[in-house]
């Protein structure tokens, strides 16, 4: 095998592993989320949690990342927003 495919093999097993890990990750979220769901009465207010994931993602990747904030993106994630609010007035 030539050092061009050692290095090749090398980083596709990287990523595999970064992906093995984060298969794993997100399985213990989920794992986590339905363990929530089993303790309490009102579902509705661990399922609002759980997308409060996307206003906080966009806003680190807005801050963080500087990635550029378009119109229809503000909307959708106030969308949310307005949706968490209403279920946690409910």
């Amino acid at each position: 095998m030539s050092r061009v495919g050692r290095g090749q093999l090398l980083e596709n097993l990287r990523d595999l592993k970064v992906g093995i890990l984060t298969g794993l990750m997100m399985g213990a979220t989920y794992g986590l989320v339905l363990l929530a769901m089993t303790m309490t009465e009102n579902v509705s207010y661990v399922v609002a949690l759980r997308q409060l994931s996307i206003p906080l993602g966009v806003g680190f990747a807005i801050w963080l990342l500087g990635e550029p904030a378009h119109r229809p993106q503000l909307l959708g994630v106030g969308l949310v927003c307005a949706g968490l609010i209403a279920v946690s007035l409910r």
